[in-house]
């Protein structure tokens, strides 16, 4: 049986696409979506609590992608979330509540909105 921790480490380490990972572990792309999203987000506790925060998500096709909070100056995903849609403001104020709520300082100037 295949765990999700592999497809995730293929799909993130390695950079395979939905489609590769079906090809290699012989499942339909549908069950390949199904298990990564039992990962849910991901949370990484850091001890570096000062960090400057990249934010983006992948997609691969229209409805499923990632999005990723990563450390620019280490490199370290900080946290993560699969979405079976496209992202919102709110998956990136998840990630970014959970990061002050656990004692991370996000340094440089944040993004204004105009009203």
């Amino acid at each position: 049986m295949i765990d999700s921790q592999s497809l995730y480490g293929d799909c993130v380490f390695d950079k395979q696409v939905l489609k590769q990972l079906s090809q290699k572990y012989k499942l339909s792309v549908s069950t390949v979506q199904r298990k990564l999203s039992q990962i849910g987000s991901t949370r990484v506790i850091s001890s570096s609590k000062n960090v400057i925060v990249l934010m983006d998500t992948t997609y691969w096709g229209r409805r499923f992608g990632v999005v990723v909070m990563k450390d620019s100056r280490s490199g370290k995903i900080l946290w993560r979330k699969f979405i079976f849609r496209k992202e919102t403001l709110s998956d990136y104020c998840e990630g970014g509540a959970w990061l002050l709520e656990n004692g991370f300082k996000i340094e440089g100037n944040p993004i204004q909105t105009m009203d």
